[in-house]
Parts: structure tokens; sequence; C-alpha cells
């Protein structure tokens, strides 16, 4: 069996319904170091950087300097690809660099998943966590389940892994700053 399983209630009959687990954690993608030295890279000004949803993104291309960042980004991709059973050709877009300071959010609830014009769609998402832990408090990534919201919390270096078609937001910060690697696998549409 490839997946674990939990519980949702069927939106059309309203019985409870066994469905995949949403969200697969790795572990100590980027050790300590290496996420202070990609929050420096980031941080330069030779990036292009655009202000929606309430919060600065940067977008960071794949360059001799990152080529470390998306070997590994794209290895734990991979991994995740095969937890879901999806088809997924890389990360074939920038990743994005954001730091969440207090009250940026994006606390609607979204989903990832989208068409890039030639027929190759957002699969999975990928959120890294970039910030000592204790570092921040709020803006979590929350995903519903059938009692109401599941907040996850990660530690430095961990990645959560869901499937683009996925609701979820990110509430509001409250204090300090919150520091994430946020990318895309991408694949050919579901069949």
């Amino acid at each position: 069996m490839k997946h674990q399983y939990t519980y949702s209630i069927h939106s059309n009959t309203g019985q409870p319904e066994e469905v995949p687990l949403i969200l697969q954690r790795q572990r100590d993608i980027f050790s300590t170091e290496d996420a202070e030295s990609i929050k420096e890279i980031c941080r330069r000004d030779e990036w292009e950087r655009n202000r929606t949803h309430q919060r600065e993104t940067t977008f960071v291309y794949k360059t001799m300097e990152t080529g470390w960042i998306y070997e590994k980004l794209e290895e734990k991709m991979f991994l995740a690809a095969e937890f879901f059973d999806f088809d997924v050709t890389g990360l074939e877009e920038p990743f994005r660099f954001i730091d969440y300071r207090e009250g940026d959010n994006i606390n609607t609830w979204h989903t990832d998943f989208g068409a890039d014009g030639v027929g190759f769609y957002r699969k999975i998402s990928a959120s890294v966590d970039l910030s000592p832990t204790g570092s921040h408090n709020g803006g979590v990534d929350i995903f519903p389940d059938f009692v109401g919201e599941n907040r996850i919390r990660t530690t430095q270096g961990t990645g959560l892994f869901w499937p683009g078609n996925t609701y979820h937001r990110v509430p509001p910060l409250e204090v300090g700053l919150r520091s994430i690697l946020l990318a895309f696998g991408k694949g050919p549409p579901f069949r």
C-alpha cells in the first residue's frame, strides 16, 4: 500500500470516506547551516520580487550558485511524487523564497494547482521551513480536515509536500519572521 489513509466527509453524500493522507513531511532536507546560507542568497537584490497576497515573494532562478538548492528540492520532490504516485517531471518554474513578516499572510483558502499553458500542471506543492524553531508565532500552514483545521508546524530544514489541488491557507504571522522556500513539482495532466 503506497498511502496512509485518513477519513474525510464526502462533499455530496455527507458520508465518511477513506481518502489518502494529504501531506508528506520530509525532515532535514537542509541543515541549519544550509538554511542560513539559502536565506542569505535569496535576500540579495539580484532576484525578481513581487508583492502579492499580502507578502513579498522572491523568484529564485537556477544558477551556478543556486543549483545545489534545486538539486536537493528536485530530489525530494521526486520522493514525494513516488509517495503520491504522481507523474512529475521536475521543478519547471523558479522556486519562491518568502519572508513572512508580522501581519503577512495568504489567509484565504486556495490551491496551487494550475495550468501553465503547455499542458503541465503543479501537481505537488512543497514548503520548506528555513526559520529556526521558535523564531515566530502564527503564519503556519493550515489544511482542512473533517473536524476543522489542521495546523502544521515544522522545524528548520523540514519540508511539507502536498497535492497541488489541496486547499490550504496561511494565517497572519503574529510575531517574528518566518522564512520558507515554496516549490512546485509539475507534470503532464492527470488521467
